[in-house]
């Protein structure tokens, strides 16, 4: 049976106001790779690294965005590490893992600590009972928090575990489907958990997979229709979620602060306004109400790692569905078994079909409807239409 499926997809402007604006520095030594989290209405930031010395630290800063200042915090627990990650959950902040190095060998963690911000104090946690490991996926939903991949010292890993807050304890979930990698981007949209890009050796990724919690399953959705990209930050608000700065496939910084959105809904990304500057290697971040800060990571400049704060306000980027038109983008049938049918009012150059490991399968530079996906194995590909300023993706199922 033939089935059709249209999904719109909107796009969007930048007013002159959509900008970012710098606040008061951290008042410490720049860092990368700082945790960071937002607290009723506060920034915090903790941990990181610096070309140093000292390489790591351990102190904790927080942030009011009313007087645009900062205050000093007691010690993060665990002592000065870097690589480390943290969220916050149920009005608590959660932080754990990460690496320290002396020099002749490296520490891996696998500790996990609550910061209370009423009395400003630390709780021990229970102990990751997985591979002690660095810069990991780490993401918060409704009741749980969940942590997987990252880098170890047998090298990246792909396993997936389920934090219960309640209940203090750890439980192992189905691994992460992809290639094992360190450092990817991650966010949470209410319950549904999102992973992808990042690196592995030689490679670094584009990708992207949805986890869903009820059935424990992983599926691949829209890769990000740009270059792969490592060590950047990410975030969810107002039920999308962005991914920040970066590195790109070179693993170099990007020219600009590549500043991307995915939209679950449509299974859809766009750009947005780049931060100032290059892109920045492991910057953190935290939103507040209505806007996003960006702190800290390691430019193009001489001085490698910064302590500046930026603001953008989400208000100020403007949806302009209702100034132009919208792209149909239908494909079909779906499930499909030797031919793909292509429908769009949006002029493209090419389609490519990609795998859900991110590998080019299938490439027609020719603006034609019909595509045969016959001598391709059964399983889940993301079809995308492109053309100098857009991409559109979606998924089907070739059986």
């Amino acid at each position: 049976m033939k089935t059709t499926c249209t999904l719109l997809f909107l796009a969007v402007f930048f007013g002159a106001s959509a900008q970012w604006t710098q606040k008061t520095n951290l008042p410490a030594p720049g860092r990368n790779h700082p945790v960071t989290f937002s607290i009723n209405g506060m920034g915090y930031v903790t941990t990181g690294g610096n070309d140093g010395p000292p390489f790591y630290y351990d102190d904790m800063w927080k942030y009011n965005p009313v007087t645009d200042s900062w205050s000093p915090l007691g010690d993060f627990p665990g002592g000065d590490r870097s690589f480390s990650y943290g969220v916050e959950h149920g009005g608590y902040g959660y932080v754990g893992f990460g690496a320290w190095d002396n020099g002749v060998s490296v520490t891996y963690f696998d500790d996990w600590y609550r910061f209370d911000p009423i009395s400003e104090t630390w709780t021990t946690m229970a102990t990751f009972p997985g591979t002690a490991r660095t810069h990991p996926a780490m993401v918060a939903t409704t009741d749980k928090i969940y942590v997987g991949c990252g880098g170890s010292s047998n090298g990246d890993i792909r396993d997936w575990w389920e934090y219960d807050v309640a209940g203090d304890s750890w439980t192992q979930k189905t691994d992460f489907p992809g290639t094992r990698r360190h450092h990817p981007f991650y966010f949470s949209i209410g319950d549904d958990v999102f992973v992808g890009m990042g690196h592995h050796q030689q490679s670094i990724f584009d990708d992207l997979y949805h986890y869903n919690i009820e059935n424990d399953t992983w599926t691949q959705v829209a890769s990000i229709p740009a270059e792969g990209r490592v060590a950047g930050t990410q975030f969810d608000y107002n039920g999308k979620g962005y991914v920040l700065s970066g590195q790109g496939e070179d693993h170099l910084n990007f020219n600009t602060g590549e500043f991307w959105e995915y939209d679950p809904v449509n299974d859809y990304w766009t750009e947005l306004p780049p931060h100032p500057g290059s892109g920045r290697w492991a910057p953190g971040s935290f939103v507040i109400g209505d806007s996003i800060y960006m702190v800290g990571g390691q430019n193009n400049d001489i001085q490698p790692d910064q302590r500046d704060l930026w603001l953008l306000n989400f208000q100020d980027i403007v949806s302009v569905n209702e100034l132009s038109g919208v792209s149909t983008f239908n494909v079909y049938p779906n499930p499909a078994s030797d031919v793909i049918k292509i429908e769009t009012d949006m002029a493209f150059d090419k389609i490519e079909i990609k795998n859900v490991l991110g590998e080019m399968v299938y490439e027609s530079p020719f603006a034609s409807s019909e595509h045969s996906v016959g001598g391709l194995p059964s399983g889940v590909y993301i079809v995308s239409a492109i053309n100098d300023n857009e991409t559109i993706s979606k998924r089907f199922i070739k059986e």
